[in-house]
C-alpha cells in the first residue's frame, strides 16, 4: 500500500485501495457509474488495466503479484483470520449465503479451527 500514488488527483491507485478496505468486486465497483464518463478515464474500464497497474506496484515492492480479485480473497482472509464472522464476511463481499463464504474460505476456516483445538487442549491441559 506504501507505492500506491495517492495524490491530488484520482487515479487507479485509489481504486486498488478501495478494492483492498473494502473487499468489492471490479464489476460492482464500476457498475453504477455513468457510461459517458467512467470513474476517471475517457472511454471503457477494463479489469485488465486495474491488474497491470496493481502488478506493477507488487513488482516495484519485490512482493508475488496478485490480481485484483485477488485482493479482494486476500481482504476477506485477513478479516476472517482477524476473528471476524463468516456472516459479517458474507455480507461484506456481498455472497448470496454463507454457505458460498464457507466453500471458498474453508482452508481458512480449517486452519482456524485447529488453533481453536489447541487453545483448547492448552487450556484444559493447565486445569489441576
Amino acid at each position: 500500500m506504501a507505492s500506491l500514488e495517492l495524490k491530488d488527483k484520482v487515479n487507479w491507485d485509489y481504486f486498488i485501495l478501495l478494492v483492498a478496505k473494502t473487499g468489492m468486486r471490479f464489476s460492482e465497483l464500476i457498475k453504477q457509474l455513468p457510461e459517458d464518463k467512467p470513474i476517471f478515464v475517457d472511454g471503457a474500464v477494463y479489469n485488465s488495466t486495474v491488474n497491470n497497474i496493481l502488478a506493477r506496484h507488487c513488482k516495484e515492492c519485490n512482493i508475488p503479484v496478485i490480481s485484483i480479485h485477488g485482493l479482494r480473497h486476500t481482504h476477506a482472509s485477513l478479516l476472517l483470520f482477524t476473528g471476524v464472522s463468516i456472516a459479517s464476511v458474507a455480507r461484506r463481499l456481498e455472497h448470496s449465503s454463507m454457505t458460498t463464504t464457507q466453500k471458498t474460505y474453508l482452508h481458512i476456516i480449517q486452519e482456524l479451527e485447529n488453533k481453536d483445538i489447541d487453545l483448547v487442549m492448552r487450556s484444559l491441559s493447565s486445569l489441576s
